[in-house]
C-alpha cells in the first residue's frame, strides 16, 4: 500500500499543482517490462516465447499479459519522477547484492538501497520516491528477482 502525503486531486505524488495539469498519466506500480521479463507462477503470460515477443504482447495487448496491473495516477513529472527514483533505488540495490553476496534478496535489502541513494540524492524520500520502492517491493514480494533486473538493465523506465 502507497502512503503518500499529497492533497492533488489529480496526482499522488504532489500536494498541489498551479496550474492543475492538462493531462495525467497511469503509471504500473510493477513496471509493464519487469512483468514482461519475469512472471510468479501462474500468471497469465505468453510462454516459451522470446523477451522481446513478450514485451511486444505486453505493450500491444495491454493489461491482459500483466500479473500485476494495479496503477497509480500521477501528472506527467511525478511519473517522470518515479521512474528516475526506480532507476537510481535497482542501481543501488545490484550495488549492494553484488557487494553482499547474500544467499536470498530481502526487503531490507530494497530499504538499505534506498537509503543510500537518498544519501548520494542529499534527498528526504519524496512521494515519487515512495511510488518507486513500492514497485521493487511488490516485485520482490510476488518472487521476482531485482537482482535480475539489474543484470539485464531492466530500470523501469517510462
Amino acid at each position: 500500500m502507497i502512503q503518500s502525503t499529497a492533497t492533488s486531486k489529480v496526482c499522488i505524488a504532489h500536494k498541489s499543482h498551479q496550474p492543475e495539469p492538462l493531462n495525467t498519466e497511469e503509471h504500473h506500480v510493477v513496471p509493464r517490462s519487469w512483468q514482461a521479463f519475469w512472471a510468479p507462477e501462474g500468471a497469465t503470460r505468453p510462454r516459451g516465447i522470446t523477451a522481446k515477443a513478450r514485451w511486444d504482447a505486453v505493450m500491444t495487448l495491454g493489461d491482459k499479459y500483466l500479473w500485476a496491473p494495479s496503477t497509480v495516477t500521477l501528472c506527467r513529472t511525478g511519473h517522470g519522477n518515479t521512474h528516475v527514483w526506480m532507476r537510481r533505488f535497482l542501481e543501488e540495490y545490484g550495488l549492494l547484492i553484488i557487494a553482499e553476496k547474500p544467499d536470498i534478496e530481502t526487503e531490507q535489502h530494497i530499504s538499505t538501497a534506498v537509503k543510500r541513494s537518498l544519501i548520494r540524492a542529499g534527498s528526504s524520500m519524496p512521494n515519487d520516491g515512495v511510488i518507486a520502492k513500492q514497485g521493487l517491493v511488490n516485485f520482490q514480494t510476488a518472487g521476482g528477482s531485482l537482482k535480475a533486473l539489474f543484470d539485464e538493465k531492466l530500470w523501469g523506465n517510462v
